[in-house]
This record gives structure tokens, sequence and C-alpha cells, in this order.
């Protein structure tokens, strides 16, 4: 494993926003897992991430990775009744409906469901598949990736972003 740790900041610059990528992408060519994480010494609490959620979807956009899957402690986005969102659309609606709501976050860790939308956004917006599902299950990141239906699903823009626009985005 390698770790790699990283500010908001990181982002902001094209030359650092293209190392991220270099990076990440020579460890995963030398069968080396990248472990990700913001670099507490250095950030600011202006220039932090606050979330992994963020975190997770920037680097998703570096990467221009196919998809951003966000691990939880609840099966997926939950309608009114407690019931699983299968799929969503229009996540800028779904999100907007959110903010009105309360955002409710867990005590476990800092960023609640409406950081993973807004990070399923921005992936979703830059034409890649975000899913939200529960880490809890047994196995799930290979029955996700075989294509069961688990968590909720944001369908990607139709037309994929660039790097560069990924970046300015």
């Amino acid at each position: 494993v390698g770790q790699v740790l990283l500010t908001r900041s990181d982002f902001d610059h094209r030359a650092r926003f293209l190392n991220i990528r270099n990076c990440i992408n020579h460890l995963l060519d030398l069968d080396c897992i990248p472990i990700l994480n913001e670099n507490d010494t250095v950030a600011v609490d202006e220039i932090r991430f606050g979330d992994n959620d963020l975190l997770a979807a920037m680097t998703a956009n570096a990467l221009r990775a196919d998809a951003l899957i966000l691990l939880t402690t609840v099966p997926g986005l939950l309608d009114e009744k407690g019931k699983v969102i299968d799929r969503i659309d229009d996540v800028i609606e779904v999100l907007s409906l959110a903010k009105r709501g309360k955002g409710a976050r867990s005590d476990w860790g800092s960023g609640g469901m409406l950081s993973k939308l807004e990070a399923a956004r921005l992936v979703a917006e830059a034409g890649e598949i975000a899913v939200i599902a529960d880490g809890r299950e047994k196995d799930i990141l290979h029955r996700l990736l075989a294509g069961e239906k688990l968590g909720t699903l944001f369908v990607p823009a139709t037309e994929k972003l660039s790097s560069r626009q990924r970046w300015i985005g």
C-alpha cells in the first residue's frame, strides 16, 4: 500500500491536480493500493475537505474513474418512507430537496447524506456512475461490480467531461 495525503488546495492548482492523477496511476501500475487521506498536518480550516466524500469525488474525477462508490451505514438514499431509492436520474433536483431538509449526519463521520449527494453530483455531472450503498453488506463491492442492484445508482450525464473540465468544475 501507499498513502497519499491530500489537501483541498491540491485540487485547485492544475499541475498538482495532474500530479495526483499521475501519482495514483503510477502506484496502481506498481500493483500498489493507494490509501487516500486528508493531510491534516497542513490543512487549515478554510481549505479542509471536512469529509471523505468530497475527497473521494474529487479524486475520482482526477482519475477519470468509471465509478464512485460511497459506502455508508444505510442501504442507500432513502425516501420519506425509509425505502431505498434505486435510481436517481436528476441529482440536482434531489440535492435541492435534501438541502431543504436536515441533511442527517451520523455519529460515525463528518459527512452525512448531504455530503454524499454532493459527491455523487460531482461525479455524475462529469459523466461517471456514482453509487451510495451499505458498507456493512457482505461482499458489497464484489456484488456491486458484478451488477447486483444494491444501494442508489446515480445516472451519469450523457457527455463525459474532459480532464480539464473536471478540474475546472
